[in-house]
């Protein structure tokens, strides 16, 4: 079959456009799709991040696990953990490790391993790497029931998130 060379050029360009195109969506798609950890990351270098945002958070710390072997590792031995972190007043948070596997939320779980409670001031200090968690523990600005030895063996996958996140939270 013998194509005209205007028949064959205009064929070209709509080959062009279509990869153009193409391109575009995936582009777009792939500046829409911001993760966790870069809206986390905006938000706390804008200064913008308040107690609301911790379920952002959270989700943030499930994407370094999934994504960091190391601490994902760390993680590994743990078959079941819940921990409920009530903010008075303002929000109820979860983390939970099942078989090695991190997933967190907003809601208020029943039959938590460990509760954290601790009102809406010590929480933002605390995020904002203005009040060490263990001091503001034994100053009794923080209440935890359950075994505290277990919150305790999550401090170093903790302190490795939120330095990936350019956070200063001090234990």
């Amino acid at each position: 079959m013998f194509l005209d060379i205007h028949t064959k050029i205009f064929i070209f360009q709509i080959k062009y456009e279509i990869i153009l195109f193409g391109n575009e969506i995936q582009n777009t798609y792939s500046v829409a799709k911001l993760t966790a950890i870069d809206e986390i990351k905006e938000k706390i270098n804008s200064n913008d991040y308040q107690i609301q945002d911790i379920p952002l958070l959270l989700k943030a710390l499930e994407e370094i696990i999934e994504s960091e072997s190391d601490i994902k590792k760390q993680l590994a031995d743990i078959s079941s953990l819940k921990i409920l972190i009530t903010i008075q007043g303002v929000i109820n948070v979860y983390m939970e490790i099942k078989n090695g596997k991190f997933t967190s939320g907003e809601k208020k779980i029943s039959n938590p391993d460990i509760t954290i409670s601790m009102g809406e001031d010590i929480a933002k200090q605390i995020v904002g790497g203005d009040e060490d968690t263990a001091t503001a523990y034994i100053n009794k600005k923080i209440t935890v029931s359950g075994d505290i030895s277990k919150a305790i063996s999550l401090r170093p996958v903790l302190e490795q998130a939120a330095e990936i996140l350019g956070l200063d939270i001090a234990g």
